[in-house]
């Protein structure tokens, strides 16, 4: 026998609250744009990486990491010891770790004073100064713990090759230094910026030593050669990683992405060599009016090899030639070319890439500004941002995930660059100590209590009335942009609200309806597949299982995504996840918006959810391979059969029953993550709509709204076949006021159903409601007692509203034709 105790389960009630949302962030005048509460907003972190801000992180090492890095040999000088040959580990504050005669095994940390300078080491060195060697001097030891960023000065000089044109070396003068991003000119004038590790910087007299062909030389500044040569910057902070040399010959195949506004990868060939370096790529656009050059060398993160975007799973460009079929050899064939590179001689980085949904900053070289970006997506060593302040569908950008562009979050602060501050958008308040969000603590209880003896309030548990973890009612923008990997349609007849109710339930059963809406739920693993190896904390929604899962293994995974904390960071999280996405960050939130949203975006004008005629899958064209149902789709249909059966065995003239389902839950159960069980929040509440009012009491209902037996209904209605002629006009009684409809009433839009109720007498809340929530006939007649109640209905006005509803049900069967 159960226990009382196991009968007391959460009896919540189901009336929407409206959550008090403020702005995020405040940029008032005398209040400047910070990271941290913005970052704080939205949930996320900024973005790291290893191969993420090396050029960043090269001018903020110290003198002393630069010169001592791993596998360089030094002199170790110990008193009362002889000298010993040691090579580099790692440096560390004014400490190296070395190791001797090979032995890794065994190591030891060296200060700075017990090394030998580069003159005197070259000296113990039998076979001659060795390439090696560290250098440093006497001098030195005192600015060891200085970082590089601090030795450029204004004034310096420098070479550097011109970006479009590496052929072209200028001799130029630093005008500012902002912890290594230069901005050079010839001392009046500034020309452009150029980070100090970037492969084009070089040290005064480069270019004489004719380590590349075919150069020309420059002189900008008006100086004389001996003054150069003493403001010199010194040769110690250049060619770090300089460009390698190339065996390429005119004529091979690549691929080039063009950083365009929308980003893409296009087909082309070498069409010049330059030198051993440097060469020049024909790109091949969609139209051959807009062909261009590219200067490029093989470190150049755009330069792909033939077939890298298809084996990566991108489009490619197809040239104007090429509209039909395209392939390689026959692009190879007609254009008389040679045979495509080797990807190996590709020198591209081969790390893991950064994680998307974190944050950063680009630089605009040209206007020297700061705008933050969140990362979508990152594929091998490229990466795709979106500008914070761009429009829906706009604003995506491409980079090498090595690019002098990017910035970690504060750079620009820090070094004085003015920054576009992100949009402020609409969040929950951060809670103070001891504040209980929508004050729960007076409408639940979390003292479970005996079925003989129920509590005036509902139960919930106690974590969630005291902690951060239970959310309001979430809606979903239907006519905002919902981006290239959702369909209009779909999202379209998603629940108008979900919850509130227990955040990551609310979310996953959000994220399971949201999966039904992609045009191919392999774009899902591409945009998120960083989730199942992140060091984030994830969630999941369920898994997809497929009948053919056999062809492809990996659309049968655990859907994973990234994790929302706590509902004070849902607005800023839901909004990462639709900037990920590439949909208007409006179109989930916790507020519902009117016909479009602020940043009028680019969406379809569709009809109103509660008003659909043109929903259902279209019939294909005569010998065209009918789509898959869906899940959802085919569970309708199985509904609709249903329904017309015990029709057709019945044979009443009574309304239809209206099909419903239960509403989703999540199985309170352990699931596996990586091979090691991960407990969920068990015996979540199920999900709850209330009201909360000022004097402490609380509004509700006893029943669940679920939005989904409301779309399944007006489907069902939308496809009944209906006409204005055959049957009679009922005898039986009507409701007090209205009389027999003169048309079928299925087929009344908004405009004809309140009129209809306008001429009847007591019917003004009738068509209050009709107006605020814009239905139609088929609409309307679809409606239960359970859903009018949920829209805010009770007792007397409820009943006269559920009447309507019946009458007009009853009514539309005499327009049906005769069997």
């Amino acid at each position: 026998m159960r226990s009382p105790l196991a009968r007391a389960k959460q009896q919540m009630n189901t009336i929407p609250i409206v959550a008090d949302l403020k702005p995020c962030v405040d940029l008032s005048p005398g209040h400047p744009f910070d990271w941290s509460i913005y970052l704080d907003a939205f949930g996320t972190q900024p973005a790291i990486g290893d191969d993420l801000f090396v050029h960043h992180k090269f001018a903020e090492q110290t003198l002393f990491e630069l010169l001592f890095r791993p596998n360089l040999k030094v002199f170790v000088q110990r008193e009362g010891e002889s000298n010993r040959l040691a090579t580099v580990l790692r440096a560390c504050a004014d400490e190296v770790e070395v190791y001797f005669d090979g032995d890794r095994e065994n190591s030891e940390f060296v200060r700075a004073e017990h090394l030998l300078e580069e003159p005197l080491a070259s000296i113990l060195m039998k076979d001659g100064p060795d390439s090696k060697l560290v250098k440093f001097t006497r001098n030195d030891v005192a600015d060891f713990l200085k970082p590089v960023k601090d030795f450029i000065h204004v004034g310096g000089f420098f070479e550097v090759q011109a970006e479009y044109d590496p052929l072209l070396v200028l001799l130029v003068q630093v005008m500012s230094n902002k912890s290594g991003l230069l901005v050079y000119g010839d001392g009046s004038k500034a020309y452009a910026c150029v980070h100090i590790y970037d492969e084009r910087c070089h040290a005064v007299g480069w270019a004489e030593k004719g380590l590349q062909t075919n150069l020309r030389y420059q002189k900008l500044v008006p100086h004389s050669p001996l003054e150069v040569q003493k403001r010199a910057i010194p040769e110690r902070f250049f060619e770090h990683h300089p460009v390698p040399r190339h065996a390429y010959r005119e004529g091979q195949i690549v691929e080039v992405v063009v950083p365009d506004r929308t980003p893409k990868f296009c087909p082309g060939f070498i069409s010049k060599i330059l030198n051993g370096h440097y060469f020049l790529v024909n790109v091949c656009m969609e139209d051959i009016k807009k062909d261009f050059e590219m200067p490029m060398h093989v470190g150049h993160p755009f330069l792909l090899s033939a077939n890298w975007a298809r084996n990566n799973g991108l489009p490619l460009t197809l040239p104007e030639d090429f509209k039909v079929d395209f392939n390689y050899p026959a692009f190879q064939k007609e254009l008389e070319l040679d045979e495509p590179i080797d990807e190996e001689s590709l020198v591209l980085p081969k790390r893991r890439p950064p994680e998307p949904m974190r944050r950063m900053e680009v630089i605009n070289f040209g206007k020297l500004i700061a705008e933050p970006v969140v990362i979508i997506r990152a594929v091998r060593h490229l990466v795709w941002v979106t500008l914070e302040n761009a429009r829906p569908g706009e604003g995506t950008e491409i980079f090498g995930v090595s690019s002098y562009n990017l910035y970690p979050c504060n750079f620009a602060q820090n070094n004085g660059i003015r920054i576009v501050a992100p949009p402020v958008f609409k969040a929950l308040p951060e809670l103070e100590e001891g504040q209980i969000r929508f004050h729960k603590d007076l409408i639940f209880t979390s003292r479970i209590h005996s079925p003989f003896a129920p509590s005036n309030m509902p139960y919930l548990q106690e974590r969630y009335i005291k902690g951060d973890y239970y959310i309001s009612t979430v809606f979903v923008n239907p006519k905002c942009y919902a981006g290239p990997y959702l369909d209009e349609k779909q999202v379209s007849l998603l629940n108008p609200c979900y919850g509130p109710g227990p955040l990551h339930r609310v979310i996953r059963l959000l994220f399971r309806d949201l999966f039904d809406c992609f045009h191919n739920i392999a774009d899902f693993y591409k945009l998120f597949e960083w989730a199942e190896t992140t060091e984030l904390k994830t969630s999941y929604a369920k898994k997809e299982r497929h009948r053919n899962k056999h062809l492809n293994e990996s659309l049968s995974r655990v859907l994973h995504f990234p994790r929302c904390e706590t509902t004070r960071h849902f607005s800023g999280w839901i909004r990462t996840v639709l900037r990920v996405l590439q949909a208007c960050p409006h179109l989930i939130a916790l507020e519902k918006l009117g016909d479009g949203c602020e940043l009028g975006c680019k969406y379809v004008d569709k009809q109103k959810l509660m008003a659909l005629t043109n929903l259902a899958t279209p019939r294909p064209e005569p010998g065209q391979p009918r789509e898959p149902l869906t899940r959802a789709q085919a569970m309708e249909r199985k509904e609709v059969k249903r329904t017309s059966s015990k029709k057709a065995l019945t044979k009443k003239e009574s309304p239809p029953d209206v099909p419903t389902k239960k509403p989703r839950s999540l199985r309170s159960s352990d699931q596996m993550k990586n091979g090691v069980k991960e407990e969920l929040l068990e015996e979540e509440p199920p999900l709850t709509t209330y009201v909360y009012k000022s004097d402490g009491s609380s509004s509700s209902s006893n029943d669940r709204v679920t939005p989904d037996e409301v779309v399944t209904t007006v489907k069902q209605a939308e496809t009944q076949p209906s006409t204005s002629n055959d049957k009679p006009k009922p005898t039986t009684a009507v409701p007090t006021g209205l009389s027999f409809p003169p048309t079928n009433p299925a087929t009344w839009n908004e405009d004809d159903l309140s009129g209809y109720f306008k001429a009847r007498e007591n019917s003004g809340f009738i068509v209050e409601f009709l107006t605020k929530h814009n239905m139609g006939g088929a609409a309307f007649m679809a409606l239960t007692i359970d859903n009018i109640r949920g829209f805010g209905y009770v007792l007397g006005p409820a009943l006269k509203i559920h009447d309507a509803v019946t009458h007009l049900v009853t009514a539309q069967k005499y327009f049906e034709p005769a069997n």
